[in-house]
């Protein structure tokens, strides 16, 4: 058995040398695994399979089989040194450097030590700076919490980042404006929210090589970068937008964009993407890539980064600097920085909203799509409905408390589920001003595409209360979502229904005020606020009256506390009232 057993191997291993003469490597692959199950010597066959895999661009492949060589043999370095190369390729930086650190325990192969050596041959360029400036950085650079990433640069030249498990500071600041480190700021917060967005301008990298070789042709290519970059400012100061520019000190040029307040990252991220579609100057050798790159990032991972501005590129060792659109290094970077507008999330709204309402007018109108002037006022394209004054949509939203939940939640998160989306256009469409409205609602939300707006008021019947119950069960649970209705017949518990029988003149004010979802809000609100003061009111009187007890019983008018004095006052009226002097 054991004889017919090597034989068989032989016969692989044949197989194998025949189908790599024939250069039908997938052959090979199969011939070789199947040798594995026959010999114990499985060391020659893991190696060569690493070659193949090495040679045809299949790194997941070979990780896999430098793990089954160093589990037969944890004291070679040269598994190691592949395992970290690739693990680099992947952008697997983290778990490369815990590798190279276990390497170089186990072989003492200085190459381990040397590999993310981030010191510098070229002499550094000093740079000016203050205290301010770090404090600037510190607060419009604000990403991750808890992480940032280090730029690494090994022997071979190449170039990666490695998370820093610890939370961004000024001193880390300093040391990457002193270039003794070079860091990159992971974008998404943990509620996946951003302070920042960014538009990196690139020479392409399937010309890069070429053009770093060349002078002339770098020239021609950065100014290229430029060109666009000042593209994107001009077209983003259109909306009142202003972003700043900086020369990445390597391949090109980021347009930084900074917000009032941490915006969801799921919004900015279409903003950006609206930008870049709107640049007719990209063009293939260009790259622009936009940040942030997802809508979410889970609790344990990081996201995308960009290195943080004013710090050496690794790569090169030049620093980087902001420019103005002539592409001049700004001198003066404190002032620079202080006056750095911010945005806030309205404006990228109305950005988002004028290309896609000008967009689904110039498909669905007979009207010329309105065209961007110097600067853009979203209210100046939308059409003279105004859902303010839509009795019967206000006096539905009035008595339909899942309805009113919806255009609430499009009006404060600007996006709508699918669902949310079918109950609006299956209920409120069916209104005499339908179409106006459902768009309108529609107009407020980024995730909504064009194609989805209404062209004609809805036919048939509504969708029932029922069926609005398993769509959007997390709103009706949550609101009182019982309305009964009169027996029509013919006619299913529908929202619409409440339309049979109400004067909408006597229900609803002739005009509600346009920053409030309807009277009733303020009404409810209004009333909320009535209990609570009564409520506060009452248990003020609760404790005045154990004051009067507790100076009765004492039979003074002063207490000594540890913020000051605490006094019984009378007026001239005998009205009783407490004051601390702090």
């Amino acid at each position: 058995m054991e004889n017919k057993l090597q034989h068989n191997f032989k016969e692989l291993i044949r197989l194998a040398d025949e189908a790599e003469k024939n250069e039908n490597i997938s052959e090979v692959i199969k011939y070789l695994n199947l040798a594995l199950n026959l010999t114990e010597d499985k060391k020659p066959i893991y190696e060569r399979l690493l070659q193949y895999y090495l040679n045809d661009s299949n790194p997941e492949r070979a990780l896999k089989v430098l793990k089954k060589l160093i589990d037969l043999d944890k004291f070679n370095p040269t598994y190691y040194k592949h395992l970290v190369g690739i693990l680099l390729e992947l952008d697997r930086g983290e778990i490369a450097l815990k590798i190279a650190d276990k390497a170089y325990s186990l072989t003492k192969d200085k190459y381990f030590k040397d590999i993310f050596d981030n010191s510098m041959e070229e002499k550094i360029i000093e740079l000016s700076y203050t205290n301010e400036t770090v404090s600037l950085l510190f607060t419009l650079f604000g990403g991750r919490e808890g992480v940032y990433a280090r730029q690494w640069k090994n022997s071979e030249g190449a170039t990666g980042y490695i998370p820093v498990r610890e939370p961004l500071s000024e001193k880390v600041i300093k040391n990457h404006l002193n270039g003794n480190i070079t860091i990159g700021i992971y974008q998404h917060r943990l509620d996946s929210t951003v302070n920042w967005i960014c538009f990196d301008v690139d020479i392409a990298k399937h010309i890069l090589k070429n053009v770093l070789s060349n002078d002339e042709k770098f020239k021609e290519y950065d100014f290229l970068c430029h060109k666009i970059a000042v593209s994107i400012c001009k077209e983003c100061e259109k909306f009142n937008i202003s972003p700043i520019i900086e020369n990445s000190g390597y391949k090109g040029r980021h347009v930084w964009i900074f917000l009032e307040k941490p915006v969801p990252a799921r919004i900015a991220k279409r903003f950006a993407e609206s930008v870049k579609i709107n640049i007719k100057e990209i063009i293939p050798e260009i790259s622009v890539e936009i940040f942030p790159k997802q809508n979410f990032v889970k609790q344990d991972g990081t996201g995308n980064l960009v290195k943080l501005p004013l710090g050496i590129h690794l790569a090169n060792g030049k620093r980087s600097f902001f420019v103005d659109k002539k592409g001049s290094e700004i001198a003066n970077i404190d002032e620079f920085l202080k006056k750095v507008e911010r945005v806030s999330d309205q404006k990228l709204l109305e950005y988002l909203n004028y290309y896609r309402i000008s967009d689904t007018f110039e498909k669905y109108s007979d009207k010329p799509k309105p065209l961007p002037s110097e600067t853009i006022s979203f209210k100046n394209i939308v059409e003279p409905y105004n859902i303010d004054t839509d009795k019967q949509f206000q006096y539905l939203i009035f008595k339909c408390p899942v309805l009113k939940e919806i255009y609430q939640n499009a009006l404060r998160k600007n996006e709508l589920s699918y669902d949310e989306m079918i109950v609006v256009a299956h209920s409120i469409g069916h209104l005499e001003t339908g179409v106006d409205a459902v768009n309108y609602i529609y107009s407020k939300c980024y995730n909504v595409n064009p194609d989805k707006f209404l062209k004609s008021r809805l036919k048939g019947n509504p969708i029932s209360c029922a069926k609005i119950r398993s769509k959007v069960p997390e709103i009706t649970s949550t609101v009182n979502c019982n309305c009964q209705f009169d027996n029509i017949e013919g006619l299913y518990p529908n929202p619409t229904l409440h339309l049979h029988t109400f004067e909408i003149d006597v229900k609803l004010p002739s005009r509600l005020d346009s920053q409030s979802l309807n009277f009733q809000d303020i009404l409810d609100n209004y009333l909320k606020l009535k209990k609570q003061l009564f409520e506060l009111n009452a248990l003020k009187q609760e404790y005045e009256d154990k004051f009067e007890a507790m100076f009765k019983t004492s039979g003074v008018d002063v207490f000594k506390t540890a913020v000051g004095n605490f006094r019984r006052v009378v007026d001239e009226n005998g009205k009783v009232t407490y004051k601390l002097d702090v």
